[in-house]
């Protein structure tokens, strides 16, 4: 009986010292951790709305990557399609309720050869990034612009 006592307790115990990762950087303006969350992984986009409009099929079969060089490469069939990405720090963007909010770092995307790069190529508030997920809004509120990237 003892023993099941004891069992019981140190078993509470460390139920309760247990914490949820949270591996999201939302809260950070450190754009180095923010780069080293992103680079050398291939994401792909789980949703691009464009004026209010879904327009996420038009990246469908699309693998991104952005490089440590600031090399951004975007593949499909075949084809590759290469540009540049950078997080630059602090600008006047947007909180996750959609609000003002003066400590968003800038997410700017350059890249060209078809359509679909010329749509991603822009500069973005970063709503959050985490190891799954990358969350961009347009930093100008009347393009009602949003991209998600999922990690592939």
């Amino acid at each position: 009986m003892k023993t099941l006592a004891t069992l019981l307790i140190l078993g509470s115990l460390s139920i309760a010292s247990c914490s949820k990762s949270d591996d999201s950087l939302s809260n950070t303006t450190d754009t180095s951790a923010q780069k080293n969350e992103i680079q050398g992984k291939t994401w792909t986009i789980s949703s691009y709305i464009d004026k209010g409009k879904d327009e996420t099929y038009h990246f469908s079969g699309y693998s991104f990557t952005f490089g440590e060089n600031g090399i951004f490469s975007a593949t499909t069939s075949g084809s590759e399609f290469t540009g540049s990405w950078s997080i630059s720090s602090k600008h006047t963007g947007f909180d996750d309720s959609g609000n003002h909010s003066n400590n968003s770092n800038k997410f700017i995307i350059t890249a060209t050869g078809n359509d679909q790069m010329d749509e991603l190529s822009d500069d973005f508030m970063i709503v959050s990034i985490s190891s799954t997920e990358i969350i961009l809004k347009d930093d100008n509120p009347t393009k009602v612009k949003e991209l998600k990237f999922s990690r592939k």
